[in-house]
């Protein structure tokens, strides 16, 4: 249900006045400031004040403690739902890439997350960077392939940076939205603009050999990875070492092995998780408080774990690194199924999913998510604590058999469902192949008025309140003076919150689905390699990470009905609608495809 027609009544604090408290006030007035023109609710169902039950007054002045000056908006003053600021969003990123101040220099060792959080933001806008510029496009894959590690392995944070796994998940996420197959472009070819095109995609130029011996030299005794070495143990790590050793076909059972179970222990009491293990008891106990960043990424990984085979049956290893060993993988090849998976039993997925649907925000705090319990809203979650982590919690419960009597299910609907990886490698991946849904799928609140706002005409069934995340980032989380998102109003935007923002706004107006049949069509159709360790586990591998379907029927977005343009297949695509990013590892699934597809020699 969107907050535009919810009662909005704020956080009561019992009488006692707190500086948090007081905070949580100040960002309740500054986000209803940005709703209010937009508001379609009655006048009388707004409660706006330090926690007292008594009604705001319309004409109430703005006090500090007191009723907020609600304004009420009369139907011919409403503005019109916003557009999502394209070229303004675009514009902003844009700029980072020109020379920063010199106060930026403490950035230096976060160049490769710059350039994807630029490079994933073009790609969900349907911008892609080659598109802008072939000299961008080449400049982008010779930087992040001189940002490989030669000595140890993995990727830095810029040229000449010791291998970190934070940034080998950016820079081969920044890759596989760039690159291609190929060697890198050296300077004569970044001169002229020549990558991709010429086939130096930069994708070759990944020692994937070596990337595997980093990844497994950072694994420890409990199943857990370090982010460097010698560095602190982290699920985010572990999230990184699954991403990229799937995407890059370089996963093992060796290298997954008691990785389930690590990445359970980190659930804590809230249901949530923290960022390494919560040993309940433990003297001196364990300090960990459940995060959302933390907990979609330790989700991910429980749910990419529990597409795969079950790894206690021994050790196997990637291709050539170890020859024998791959050889002898190869012969003892793993059978998935729902109960013989690599994830742990241990997760508590009841606890985690009453812990997320706590972190969305009411109607005063604009629907957005937050990251902690009783913390502020911030739009960055709408990925982590949003469409992230509830379309891999959905995951979850495919898998468990929860949805098994969902109405998307049904077989007579199979002609407008479309598996995740059929989509065209040239669109960016939107709208399961084509765009949204027909103008049909929507519904309008009041059908008097042409801005009305738009709303899906069936339940989904969803615990997380999609319209309302839609509305927060819309109205909210954009930044209408420099362009790009932001935390929340008061922020300054950045290509952080810019990237995170669109991501959230991405899975909440497409809501995929895992498909179990489409899971196992695609291990049949998978290509068998000789001498590249076991067939079977990485036809599992391969399959796991396209085992999602679209369904147009369940396209909602949250926006103008006019602003609606035709797409190339001639049905309705809204203005507002962003490109599909895959749940896991948060790239358009076009992206994800073409370089799984060159990773495990599928073309």
């Amino acid at each position: 249900m969107s907050i535009l027609v919810q009662p909005v009544w704020s956080t009561p604090v019992d009488d006692t006045e707190t500086p948090t408290s007081e905070e949580q006030e100040a960002v309740e007035r500054t986000i209803w400031e940005c709703v209010q023109p937009y508001y379609r609710g009655a006048s009388d169902s707004i409660t706006l004040s330090d926690g007292a039950d008594a009604r705001a007054d319309a004409d109430a002045s703005t006090t500090k403690g007191g009723p907020i000056r609600t304004g009420q908006v009369l139907p011919e003053q409403r503005k019109p739902l916003p557009d999502l600021d394209r070229r303004r969003h675009l514009a902003f990123v844009d700029r980072i890439l020109n020379p920063l101040p010199a106060a930026y220099v403490g950035f230096d060792s976060t160049r490769v997350w710059l350039l994807y959080w630029i490079a994933h933001t073009h790609s969900l806008l349907g911008e892609p960077i080659e598109e802008q510029d072939p000299k961008l496009r080449a400049r982008f894959i010779s930087t992040l392939i001189h940002c490989q590690d030669a000595t140890e392995g993995g990727f830095g944070g810029s040229p000449g940076h010791r291998g970190h796994l934070m940034c080998t998940y950016a820079a081969i996420m920044a890759l596989a939205i760039v690159g291609g197959p190929g060697p890198c472009p050296d300077e004569d070819d970044v001169a002229m603009g020549y990558s991709v095109d010429v086939g130096k995609g930069g994708w070759d130029a990944i020692d994937r050999y070596k990337l595997y011996a980093f990844l497994l030299s950072l694994k420890q005794p409990d199943g857990s990875f370090t982010v460097h070495k010698d560095g602190e143990i982290d699920v985010r790590a572990t999230y990184c070492v699954i991403t990229v050793s799937l995407l890059l076909g370089i996963a093992t059972p060796e290298l997954f092995a008691g990785v389930g179970d690590a990445v359970a222990r980190c659930q804590t009491y809230e249901g949530g998780l923290a960022a390494s293990a919560y040993e309940r008891g433990s003297a001196p106990p364990s300090l960990g408080e459940a995060h959302g960043g933390y907990t979609y990424c330790a989700i991910a990984c429980h749910l990419a774990l529990s597409l795969l085979p079950a790894t206690s049956s021994g050790p196997s290893a990637f291709a050539a690194a170890a020859p024998a060993a791959a050889a002898a993988a190869s012969s003892s090849g793993r059978q998935w199924s729902v109960d013989n998976s690599a994830a742990s039993s241990k997760l508590d997925l009841d606890a985690a999913l009453r812990w997320a649907v706590w972190q969305q925000g009411t109607a005063v705090e604009g629907g957005g998510m937050r990251g902690r319990t009783n913390k502020l809203v911030d739009g960055c979650y709408g990925w982590f604590s949003g469409g992230g982590l509830f379309t891999c919690l959905g995951g979850l419960m495919t898998l468990r058999g929860d949805n098994d009597e969902q109405w998307w299910a049904d077989a007579t609907a199979d002609d407008e469902t479309t598996e995740a990886g059929s989509v065209d490698s040239n669109n960016g991946g939107g709208g399961g192949g084509g765009g949204g849904g027909t103008s049909d799928d929507w519904e309008s609140l009041d059908e008097d008025e042409d801005d009305s706002l738009l709303v899906p005409r069936h339940d989904d069934g969803l615990l997380l309140d999609r319209s309302a995340l839609q509305a927060y980032i819309l109205l909210v989380a954009q930044n209408p003076k420099t362009g790009g998102l932001r935390d929340k109003p008061g922020k300054p935007s950045d290509a952080y919150h810019t990237s995170y923002n669109l991501s959230g706004l991405s899975l909440c107006q497409h809501w995929i689905r895992l498909d179990l049949d489409a899971r196992r069509r695609w291990t049949e159709r998978f290509k068998q390699q000789s001498g590249i360790g076991s067939d079977v586990w990485r036809a599992n591998c391969y399959a796991a990470c396209l085992g999602w379907t679209f369904d147009e029927r369940d396209t909602h977005v949250l926006g103008h009905a006019a602003a609606a343009k035709e797409n190339g297949q001639g049905k309705a695509k809204s203005a507002n609608e962003v490109q599909v990013t895959h749940p896991i590892f948060n790239i358009t699934f076009a992206r994800a495809k073409s370089m799984l597809d060159w990773a495990y020699a599928q073309q």
